[in-house]
C-alpha cells in the first residue's frame, strides 16, 4: 500500500536579528581598525581586551604585547594620577556618562604629545556597565598651530607698539630739526635781511660782504639739514638711480658714520645696477637692508660688514655679513627682537624669504631670497 504524506512541517527560524548584529559588529571592527584615533577596551578590572593599529602607533604597544595587561601599564606614558583619575570606574559606572578630558600630556621618550580622551561606558542587556571604550585623540599638531599663532599674534601687537614708539620717536626728531636747527637757521637769514634793509643806505661794502657771507653759510647750512631730513625718510637716490646705487651710498653713509668698514660685492658684476627691481619691491628690501645695519651698529661690535647682492635665475639675493660677536641662537626668534621680526614681516610682505645664523664671535649673516621675474 502506497504511503501518503498526510500533512508536512516546516520549521523556521528568524536569524534576521543576527545577522543584522553580525553585520553592525563587522562594520564596528572596521571602523575602530582603520579609524585615525586610538581606541582600546577595558573591561570592569581594567584590563585592556581590545587595541587598534592607532593605539600601536600612539602608545608604542603591539596588541599581542599589551591585551590582557592592566591599563595602568601605561602610567610611563601619562601621570599616574591623571591616569588613575580618568579610570575611576566607581565614577564611571556611577555616572554612567560619557567623560571627556582634555590636554592630557603623552611623554614618548623622544617627543611629547597632547592628546584627548574620552571614556564610553558600554552595557549589558540589562543596562549594567561591563566596560569602557577610549578614544584617544592626538591634538599634538592642532594645539602647536594655535600657540604658534597665538605667539604670533603677540609678537604683532608688540612689534605694533614697538614700530608706533619708533614713529613717534622719528616725528619727535623732525619736530627737533625743523623747530631748532630750521627754524633758527631762517630767523638767523630773516634778522640778517631785516639788518641790511634798515642800514642799506650807510653800510659799508665791507660788512655787507660779511652779512651776505654768513648769511651764505647758513643757508649752505639749511640746505645740507634739508637733504639729510630728505634722505633720513626716503633716499632720493632709490628713486632717481635704483636699489643697488641706494644700498651702495647707505654702506659709505654706514662706513663714514659708525667707522666699520662696509664693503658691497655685487654678482655678476656687469650690469646689475641696470636690473629694474619694481618699485613696490624696492623699498622693503632697502628698509630689511637698513634695518640690518641699525641691528649691527647697536649689537653686533663688528669692524668689517660685507653685503652681497646677487641676481641668477629670477633669484634676487642680498646677504649682510658682519664679523661680530655673533647673535645666540635664543634671541634669532625671541619675541623681544623686533628688529629682526621686523626685518622678517617686511620680506614676507613682499613674498621673500629671510634666514637668519649666528655663530659666536664668527658673526651674523641675514640673507634675504626673493624670487624676481624682470
Amino acid at each position: 500500500m502506497d504511503e501518503e504524506i498526510s500533512f508536512i512541517v516546516v520549521v523556521s527560524q528568524d536569524i534576521t536579528s543576527e545577522m543584522q548584529l553580525s553585520e553592525s559588529k563587522q562594520r564596528l571592527s572596521l571602523m575602530v581598525s582603520t579609524s585615525k584615533d586610538a581606541i582600546f577596551v577595558l573591561d570592569l578590572n581594567k584590563n585592556i581586551t581590545s587595541w587598534n593599529k592607532e593605539a600601536e602607533n600612539l602608545f608604542g604597544y603591539t596588541s599581542e604585547a599589551i591585551i590582557g595587561r592592566p591599563v595602568m601599564i601605561l602610567d610611563h606614558l601619562i601621570n599616574f594620577n591623571t591616569l588613575a583619575s580618568i579610570f575611576d570606574f566607581d565614577e564611571i559606572i556611577k555616572t554612567q556618562t560619557i567623560t571627556n578630558i582634555e590636554n592630557v600630556d603623552i611623554h614618548k621618550l623622544y617627543q611629547n604629545l597632547i592628546v584627548d580622551i574620552t571614556v564610553y561606558p558600554f552595557f549589558d542587556d540589562k543596562g549594567t556597565v561591563v566596560g569602557i571604550t577610549v578614544i584617544v585623540r592626538d591634538r599634538t599638531e592642532t594645539i602647536n598651530v594655535k600657540k604658534a599663532l597665538e605667539k604670533s599674534e603677540m609678537q604683532m601687537r608688540q612689534l605694533a607698539l614697538h614700530l608706533d614708539a619708533i614713529r613717534e620717536e622719528e616725528r619727535k626728531e623732525i619736530a627737533f630739526i625743523i623747530h631748532d636747527e630750521l627754524g633758527y637757521a631762517l630767523s638767523s637769514i630773516k634778522m640778517d635781511i631785516s639788518w641790511i634793509r634798515r642800514n642799506i643806505d650807510k653800510i659799508s661794502k665791507e660788512n655787507f660782504t660779511e652779512r651776505s657771507n654768513d648769511m651764505l653759510k647758513l643757508i649752505d647750512t639749511t640746505i645740507q639739514t634739508v637733504k639729510t631730513l630728505s634722505s633720513n625718510l626716503r633716499p632720493s637716490i632709490l628713486d632717481h638711480f635704483g636699489l643697488v646705487a641706494a644700498i651702495e651710498e647707505q654702506s659709505g653713509e654706514f662706513q663714514r658714520r659708525t667707522g666699520i668698514r662696509c664693503k658691497v660685492n655685487i654678482s655678476p658684476t656687469e650690469d646689475i645696477n641696470d636690473i629694474n627691481i619694481p618699485e613696490k619691491l624696492r623699498t622693503p628690501i632697502f628698509r630689511i637692508f637698513q634695518e640690518a645695519q641699525t641691528n649691527i651698529t647697536r649689537y653686533a661690535k663688528a669692524s668689517r660688514v660685507d653685503v652681497n647682492i646677487s641676481y641668477f635665475d629670477e633669484l634676487f639675493v642680498l646677504e649682510i655679513i658682519d664679523n661680530g660677536i655673533g647673535i645666540p641662537e635664543e634671541k634669532i626668534n625671541a619675541i623681544s627682537s623686533f628688529g629682526l621680526l621686523g626685518i622678517r614681516e617686511k620680506a614676507k610682505s613682499i613674498g621673500g624669504k629671510i634666514f637668519i645664523t649666528g655663530k659666536k664671535d664668527e658673526g651674523t649673516i641675514i640673507r634675504l631670497e626673493l624670487n624676481i621675474k624682470l
